[in-house]
């Protein structure tokens, strides 16, 4: 049928190019790929579909973050392994049961992601944590429970390094191993749940390619912008898309 083979052509390229920024956003800040994904994907995609296609990206360019930055590996999972345990169980169980939650709640889930870290980042707002057992504990379980039902666990995680006030190199990095550790249930919970199926990952492969080649061009020009002025209209755009997915996951059908 020439409508479906248009419609899927159509598809492909949004895909490709929504991807392209993500990974662009992701080179240069460290962080953004899921965030921009799904706002920008869930315009033209139903949401778990977009979450299928997600997974591998983040593990992908998350393995280039953690292993080629320029902190030690060994040294960052050390540092952050309870919190990269926590993260784990409740990211499986919430993926796997992605299917039975109503569609609306997920986006309504995702609106509220997207607007914690948009306003936190924006405005400056970082409580105080430590960097003890018990705050990797609360902080993981939460963000797993999250991301496996919108593939964005980054709101929380990012909010809990950013209170513990480290530097730039440490913050990318632990990122990278975050995500990294959180790709992985959350993959196998999304493959159970049949979710993730073969022509999803075809598609997905293909995103994942445009998303690390954006990333390597994000990173080169991280230095050459005004990443402070970009920042902030990046994350204004996020806000407003948050409020547009709360809106939609509140407001009766």
């Amino acid at each position: 049928d020439m409508n479906t083979l248009v419609t899927d052509y159509a598809i492909l390229a949004v895909s490709i190019a929504v991807f392209g920024i993500g990974g662009a956003v992701k080179g240069i800040f460290g962080i953004g790929l899921p965030i921009v994904v799904v706002t920008l994907l869930g315009l033209v995609m139903e949401p778990i579909e977009v979450i299928a296609l997600l997974p591998i990206a983040i593990m992908a360019t998350n393995i280039r973050q953690f292993f080629f930055g320029s902190v030690d590996p060994s040294t960052v999972s050390r540092r952050y392994a309870i919190f990269a345990l926590a993260l784990i169980v409740p990211m499986a169980l919430s993926a796997f049961w992605i299917l039975h939650v109503p569609t609306r709640l997920i986006q309504l889930l995702t609106g509220v992601s997207v607007c914690l870290f948009a306003t936190t980042s924006l405005f400056g707002l970082r409580p105080k944590v430590g960097g003890g057992w018990l705050w990797q504990m609360v902080m993981g379980l939460i963000s797993g429970a999250i991301g496996g039902l919108t593939s964005i666990w980054g709101p929380t995680m990012t909010m809990y390094l950013m209170a513990r006030n480290i530097d730039k190199d440490e913050f990318i990095a632990a990122i990278g191993f975050l995500f990294l550790v959180g790709s992985v249930p959350l993959i196998v919970g999304l493959f159970l749940s049949g979710v993730i199926t073969a022509d999803v990952l075809f598609l997905s492969a293909i995103c994942t390619v445009v998303a690390l080649i954006s990333m390597w061009m994000g990173e080169k020009i991280r230095g050459r912008l005004s990443e402070e002025r970009f920042r902030r209209v990046v994350l204004i755009f996020f806000l407003l898309m948050g409020i547009r997915l709360v809106v939609i996951g509140l407001l009766p059908l």
